[in-house]
Formats: C-alpha cells, sequence, structure tokens
C-alpha cells in the first residue's frame, strides 16, 4: 500500500513537470500592433502647367498637425501614371509604387520615405514633387506615422506571425490632387472640357469652391457651335475670376488652372493657322560642320510634318520628287527649330545638289499651312582637297577614282 501511494507521488510529480516543460517550449502570443495613422497631416499643393512640354509639376509640403501622436515618415499620392520625374526633400526618397495585391491596402501611387527627418508634430516639409503629362484631379493623399516594432514579452522559439495592422488603422487619408487626365493620350477639346467638368463638381462637392457648371456649359456651347474664339475668350475670363475668388481655396485653384490653361492652348489664337520660317542656315557642309537650320513658328499649337525632297530627282514639273528624310512634331505651341546634316532615311548621307524642306502645320480644327525653304548640300570642298591630295601624291587615275567614291563616304 506504501508503495502504491509513493507511485502515485512520483506520477503527480512527473506530470506537473512535463506541463511545465511544455509551457516552456510554446511561442508566446504575438504582441497587438500599433496603429500607424494617428497623425494628423496638412497636406498643401501647387500645381503649374508647362505648355511646351504640356507637362504638369505637381508640389506637396506636409505639415503634422499639434494633435498628432507620432511623426510622419510616409507620404503617398494615389496615381496609376509611372513616368514622372520625381524630386524628394532631404532624409527622403521617393519612387513610383504598383498597387498593393495581397492586402490590397494601397493602390498605385507616387511615395515618399523617410529616412532621417521624419515631420514631428507642429513642424512642416517642403519639397515634394514630380511632373507628369497629366492633368489634375481629386485624389487621394496617404500618410502614415511612424511607431516602433512591437517586441514579445519571451523570446519565442518557434517562428510566430506578427499580428497584421488592422486595414483602418494603416494610414490616414486626406483629400488631395493628384494625376488624372494622361495627356500623352489623344483628346478632343470636349472631352477636356468634360474631365475638367467632372473635377470642378468634385471639387465643389468637397466645398472647395462654388459649383462653376453653369459657366462650363456656357464654354461647351461655344465650342460646340464652331465658335473656339468666343470659348477661348470665356476660359481666360474663368481663369482670371478664380484667381481673385474669396470663395475658391487653393486646392480648388490649383486643382483647374491647370487645365484651363491646357485648353486655352488648343485652342487655335485665330481661324488661320500662319506659318513663319526663318532660315539660319541653308547648306550642309560637312567639311566645315555646316547644317541646315531653319526656325519654324505656328500662329497657334500644331502638329509639324518635316519632309525634305531632292529636286534633283523631280520627274515632272510641280512634282516634290524623291523624299530622303522626313520628321514629325506633335504639338508644337511656340517655336520648333529643324536641324538637317544631310542624311537620308536609310542612313546614308545625301548626295550634292539642291533640295527642297517642305513644312506642313495642321492645327486639327482644319486649318494647316505649308511653307518651301529652299537649300544646299554641298560636300565639294572636301572632294577637291582629297583631288588635291592625290595629283600632288601622283597616284593612279583608277586608284584615285577609287579614293574619290570612297570619300563620298561621311564616315
Amino acid at each position: 500500500m506504501k508503495s502504491f501511494k509513493t507511485l502515485r507521488i512520483l506520477v503527480i510529480v512527473f506530470l506537473i513537470l512535463v506541463n511545465a516543460s511544455l509551457a516552456q517550449l510554446s511561442d508566446p502570443e504575438p504582441p497587438e500592433p500599433q496603429a500607424r495613422n494617428l497623425v494628423s497631416p496638412i497636406i498643401r499643393v501647387d500645381t503649374s502647367y508647362n505648355s511646351s512640354q504640356d507637362t504638369v509639376t505637381y508640389f506637396y509640403s506636409v505639415e503634422s498637425g499639434l494633435d498628432s501622436l507620432q511623426p510622419i515618415n510616409t507620404l503617398a499620392i494615389e496615381s496609376s501614371l509611372e513616368e514622372t520625374r520625381i524630386v524628394s526633400p532631404e532624409g527622403w526618397t521617393g519612387s513610383f509604387t504598383p498597387e498593393s495585391k495581397g492586402g490590397g491596402s494601397f493602390p498605385a501611387r507616387i511615395r515618399w520615405g523617410a529616412s532621417t527627418g521624419m515631420i514631428e508634430p507642429g513642424q512642416k516639409t517642403s519639397g515634394f514633387e514630380f511632373e507628369i503629362s497629366a492633368l489634375p484631379k481629386v485624389t487621394r493623399a496617404f500618410c502614415t506615422g511612424w511607431a516602433p516594432i512591437p517586441e514579445f514579452d519571451a523570446v519565442p522559439r518557434f517562428a510566430s506571425a506578427p499580428k497584421p495592422i488592422p486595414l483602418d488603422q494603416r494610414f490616414k487619408t486626406v483629400d488631395s490632387i493628384g494625376p488624372g487626365l494622361n495627356l500623352k493620350d489623344s483628346h478632343s477639346l470636349l472631352e477636356i472640357l468634360d474631365f475638367i467638368l467632372q473635377e470642378q463638381e468634385r471639387a465643389a462637392q468637397l466645398n472647395w469652391l462654388p459649383d462653376l457648371t453653369v459657366k462650363m456649359n456656357e464654354i461647351r456651347v461655344q465650342l460646340e457651335s464652331g465658335s473656339p474664339g468666343e470659348a477661348k475668350q470665356l476660359l481666360i475670363l474663368l481663369i482670371e475670376e478664380l484667381e481673385t475668388r474669396p470663395d475658391v481655396n487653393e486646392n480648388a485653384y490649383n486643382l483647374l488652372v491647370p487645365s484651363l490653361k491646357y485648353l486655352v492652348s488648343r485652342i487655335p489664337n485665330n481661324e488661320n493657322l500662319v506659318l513663319q520660317t526663318i532660315t539660319i542656315s541653308k547648306h550642309v557642309k560637312p567639311h566645315k560642320s555646316e547644317r541646315v537650320k531653319i526656325e519654324i513658328v505656328p500662329s497657334s499649337r500644331a502638329d509639324l510634318e518635316i519632309s525634305v525632297y531632292r529636286v534633283a530627282n523631280r520627274s515632272l514639273p510641280g512634282n516634290l520628287g524623291e523624299k530622303v528624310f522626313s520628321q514629325s512634331v506633335p504639338r508644337v505651341a511656340s517655336t520648333f527649330v529643324f536641324i538637317w546634316n544631310g542624311e537620308m532615311l536609310d542612313g546614308a548621307f545625301s548626295e550634292n545638289g539642291d533640295y527642297d524642306v517642305v513644312i506642313k502645320a495642321d492645327d486639327g480644327f482644319g486649318n494647316n499651312d505649308t511653307k518651301v525653304v529652299s537649300v544646299q548640300v554641298n560636300r565639294q570642298g572636301k572632294q577637291a582637297f582629297i583631288r588635291t591630295i592625290l595629283w600632288l601624291a601622283k597616284i593612279p587615275f583608277k586608284t584615285s577614282k577609287r579614293l574619290a567614291a570612297a570619300s563620298s563616304d561621311p564616315s
């Protein structure tokens, strides 16, 4: 009986020791993640339209409100357009980031992250900038606050996945301005106006400005009735009004003005498109490093088609002859300088002689103009020099002929 009691005590002690060992081998419970949205960002944006490049530059500044509980270490602007020139303030790095797969917590965006220089409560950082061929739209800006990595109460023996941050705690969202209508795509004037009207309505819903639908519809009527001049004047008046109205805030101004200016640039200045040309140099002379150089100025934005024809190859009077070179230049708003070094379409060098540079402009409204500039390719100086050297060296005729032929190769 005594031995039985002893055995029972030993079993109980063994079970206690086993349970204690298993408790030590099990992973501790992962710690709760810390929210990343305990920030109050104030985001300001300025926009600038570049008519010569058809690009819009977006400038952002971020201020952390005094009620922020974390320093801001991330700024992101929602954008599905990747082709950008991104500038970052000191201590920050910017890049385009595709849409997050998996959890889908972030859309495609232009993102800056801080390695140093996080924005503490009450502080402000400027210098977030990018340039892109896209008109502004109302979009979302995201900011995240910095939080330390949660630590386990005890070191886990086995791998234990940390608890994910709930989606509504990963970032703070603010209504802002970002890239919208892609200018690398083709759009009619009415399509551009519809885009501006849509963004104006969204801005009015955010109380950024009063509803301007009536004024926008007046512009539409003029465009649809074939009166681009009147539409252009209404657009200019609307831009001036946005600059002075006290009920239009900075967001509304920077949202609409670049798009309105772009629309103005698309409308011709007058009903007749006129090309002006200034011939800076009319000769191609490789031995003097001279090239044909022509300054071309359309009276309004237009697409240019520039072709070079060899006069000697004209089969009939009035025929342009053989086209040896061509270049297309879209949406020229001011001055374009055409330069030709004598190279032909096939990469070979053109023969000596007379050529015509034919410049055609089309504004997309049925207005066009054409100018012809006569130029010359003259390589005689180089060939005469080669012939003189050959004569002095008294090289036989056949050999000199082969070398003279070889000298016609510009390489």
